[in-house]
């Protein structure tokens, strides 16, 4: 008894000496195996859990089949930082990018997600399970993740929540408080849609409309003008919600509404319309 003790003493204290001087953080990414300062691709063992339970009817384990589309999916919000403190943002939650990010694991696809600092992204919650997670800030890393990774893929889901506009100059340390009147100049962002809709090729293109004012009308033209095979129209309630009501516009013309439904459900449909919209793949 007294040897196990002992032992058991010994590997107490080798963890803790492993662990000392590390941040919690640090033990944490020890999960990833990080290819770059913006980039993680999940270990082999982490890609057959679901990591982030939307609801119970999602919450499943399960390893995805070898064959299935290639998709990505840009999620979240992004900051546009007017000096090392301050910066310009939205409600965007990424739960409804984390909703498809697992719908598309359980159908049986693979998935390259690239997500904003929302509340449902890295390091606020575990990641939802993918093959390629790229954690990024502003709109141009975004830009510059999704049309990198668009190449490589069968679909595309645009479901991030891009800031249009970025300070015209970022300001070093932090901004002094001066009690005067400040005007801001403001730049447009890319349009991240609408350059894939250019180089569309032969990828399903799934893009989303947050409208407050004529949004049909509003979505169809985004729909035409960026080449989509679908766009999801909702509402700025849909923001940080567990629910919305939102309305499938599909390049054929067919359209579907989902009064008040979950993020999980609407998910569900927006992969399941993935196999409709893609002509000669086969996905088991």
């Amino acid at each position: 008894m007294k040897k196990k003790a002992q032992s058991s003493i010994r590997k107490s204290q080798t963890r803790r000496q492993k662990t000392k001087g590390r941040s919690a953080g640090e033990i944490q990414n020890k999960k990833f195996e990080t290819n770059s300062k913006s980039e993680i691709r999940n270990s082999k063992q982490r890609r057959a859990r679901v990591a982030i339970p939307i609801d119970a009817t999602a919450a499943v384990s399960v390893a995805p089949p070898k064959k299935g589309l290639r998709v990505l999916i840009a999620a979240g919000p992004t900051r546009e930082y007017i000096d090392d403190v301050r910066y310009l943002s939205n409600a965007s939650s990424g739960r409804m990018g984390a909703a498809l990010a697992q719908a598309a694991w359980v159908a049986g696809h693979r998935i390259t997600l690239i997500v904003g600092p929302g509340e449902f992204a890295p390091p606020n919650v575990e990641p939802p399970p993918c093959e390629l997670l790229i954690p990024v800030v502003s709109a141009e890393e975004m830009h510059r993740a999704v049309i990198r990774h668009a190449q490589d893929v069968d679909a595309v889901i645009m479901a991030a929540a891009v800031a249009d506009y970025r300070p015209a100059r970022r300001i070093r340390g932090k901004m002094k408080k001066t009690g005067k009147e400040l005007l801001l100049r403001l730049v447009p962002t890319p349009d991240i849609l609408a350059e894939l809709g250019r180089q569309k090729g032969r990828r399903v293109l799934v893009g989303f409309a947050l409208e407050a004012q004529d949004a049909r009308a509003n979505a169809l033209r985004k729909l035409r003008e960026k080449h989509l095979d679908m766009i999801v129209v909702n509402s700025p309630a849909a923001m940080s919600a567990e629910r919305a009501t939102v309305e499938l516009l599909f390049a054929s013309g067919h359209t579907e509404e989902m009064p008040d439904t979950s993020k999980a459900v609407i998910a569900d449909r927006i992969v399941a319309a993935l196999r409709e919209m893609t002509p000669g793949k086969r996905v088991v």
